[in-house]
């Protein structure tokens, strides 16, 4: 991998890490999507594995949490601009 794309794909992890302490963060997050958020943030953290893979991860758990109905509409869009960066990390 070219060293532009793994520094740009780096960044939109590091972004969407941000985005995601910062529902956690909120005490208005539900406890079921508070866990969820927890682990895509441990699957983003995990160097073992590629960027595209960690972001894959993280995108499954995600989304199902964005589906949730629990979910107020503040976190919702949260999550969406979580996933909108994360949908940017290429291979």
């Amino acid at each position: 991998m070219r060293p532009r794309v793994r520094s740009e794909n780096e960044a939109r992890l590091a972004d969407a890490m941000v985005t995601l302490q910062r529902l956690l963060d909120l005490h208005a997050t539900h406890r079921d999507i508070r866990k969820s958020v927890s682990d895509s943030i441990a699957y983003l953290k995990d160097t073992d594995q590629s960027a595209g893979i960690r972001a894959a991860s993280a995108i499954g758990i995600l989304t199902q949490a964005a589906d949730n109905s629990n979910a107020s509409s503040v976190t919702r869009v949260a999550l969406w601009k979580a996933l909108s960066e994360l949908e940017l990390v290429r291979e």
